[in-house]
């Protein structure tokens, strides 16, 4: 059959509803290592976009095992599964993947393999991406080859107990997070496991936020997913007696009116904010005498950040990684970030314009009301940063607004 025959015969299929085209759920795309970064091409969210970061995300239809996996339900092997590709992706694209390797069966002890440096990394978005995968890693295991362990240990890079005491050296890196997964380890470490979850690439589903324009109007829209709220509250410490991830209660007694809470960062190599009071002053203006500026540090647990962040009415800040604090705060909470949007090249030379959408995305994945104010003069990588008159004016009204959002929030919760 000629090819022209044959499209127009799967068409009139489609149009008689005799046939229907699963195709790629979501907009944004997913492999953000091999610099597929448009920010803008694809079209406005759609349930599809949203279901792709759904519970459903971790199944079959989405992970698929390579040829000659071996691993069943309810035997041993081992399988190599991989993000499944639509037609449309680049040759020079490589999926996604992680391991798993089962031993014996029943399955009592797991080893969950993040030999990365940046799994424990001190800049927090970087450490979440390897948290967040491994969380993936665990569903894809529970649910499609029933592994649910009674004992579970990470197994970080590092040597023997002397170098996973440094890892906890707040001085170093502090790999807060990891504790609600399981037990800590090295990944040196000779120990017998029942299995084995390697995290392999499983770190670049969260990534692919960074830098994806077209999931944006997802965020703009509330699509708030089952799956990441529950990672979120898993991180949160926030579990119930069997085990559920639930919202922890609220910590300290909140202001007099919503807290706006503004994301301080320490001074570093980039984004140092030259014009600081300037902005304090104007964040008085918009809420008088309930301003509290929170500056994370790398010591502070879970607990200490729920302090912090849990009874904040409004998040604001500049780009920063301290945006990931985020999924310590309450479903009402609303988020202004000023974000720099001058083009740039990263060490790889790829060149980026526009502002970035790491914690719009994320907010957006929360369900969470988020305003961006682009500061076009700013680029990701400056050292020194003044915001200009016209951004403070534009942040102070996406502030008024978010302040109103809260409001609305706050009315429709249970």
């Amino acid at each position: 059959m000629k090819r022209a025959s044959l499209i127009r015969l799967l068409l009139a299929a489609c149009a008689a509803g005799a046939l229907t085209v699963q195709l790629f759920p979501g907009t944004f795309p997913m492999f953000w290592e091999d610099g597929d970064k448009d920010s803008g091409t694809g079209a406005p969210c759609s349930a599809a976009a949203a279901a792709a970061w759904s519970w459903e995300y971790v199944t079959l239809k989405y992970w698929k095992p390579t040829r000659g996996s071996t691993l069943t339900a309810s035997g041993t092997g081992t399988a190599r599964l991989e993000e499944w590709r639509p037609r449309r992706s680049r040759a020079r694209e490589r999926p996604l993947w992680i391991e798993i390797d089962v031993v014996t069966r029943p399955v009592r002890t797991l080893a969950v393999y993040a030999p990365d440096v940046q799994s424990a990394s001190p800049n927090v978005w970087h450490r979440y991406t390897f948290l967040y995968g491994a969380f993936l890693a665990r569903e894809l295991a529970r649910r499609m080859y029933g592994i649910d362990a009674e004992r579970v240990t990470v197994l970080l890079k590092c040597e023997d107990e002397e170098e996973l005491a440094q890892l906890r050296n707040a001085g170093v890196r502090w790999p807060t997070g990891w504790a609600m997964h399981g037990a800590l380890g090295c990944s040196e470490d000779e120990g017998a496991y029942d299995a084995v979850v390697n995290l392999g690439t499983a770190h670049g589903v969260m990534w692919a936020l960074a830098w994806d324009g077209n999931f944006g109007a997802c965020a703009a829209a509330g699509a708030a997913s089952g799956m990441y709220e529950a990672w979120a509250a898993l991180q949160r410490g926030a579990v119930d007696a069997a085990g559920r991830p639930v919202l922890a209660p609220a910590a300290p007694p909140p202001m007099s009116g919503p807290a706006l809470c503004f994301i301080d960062r320490a001074e570093g190599a980039e984004r140092n904010l030259v014009n600081l009071d300037e902005i304090l002053a104007m964040l008085e203006r918009v809420a008088p005498g309930r301003v509290r500026k929170i500056r994370a540090v790398a010591r502070w647990t879970e607990e200490d950040l729920l302090a912090e962040f849990y009874d904040c009415g409004v998040l604001f800040g500049v780009h920063g990684a301290g945006w990931t604090n985020v999924i310590y705060t309450q479903p009402s909470c609303t988020a202004v970030e000023v974000a720099p949007a001058r083009p740039f090249e990263d060490w790889q030379g790829e060149r980026f314009s526009g502002p970035p959408r790491y914690y719009a995305n994320m907010c957006g994945l929360l369900g969470r009301h988020y305003e961006v104010v682009a500061d076009w003069s700013a680029s990701i990588n400056d050292v020194w940063w003044e915001m200009s008159a016209a951004v403070l004016k534009d942040a102070e009204a996406a502030l008024q607004r978010a302040l109103q959002e809260h409001a609305k929030a706050r009315a429709r919760a249970p």
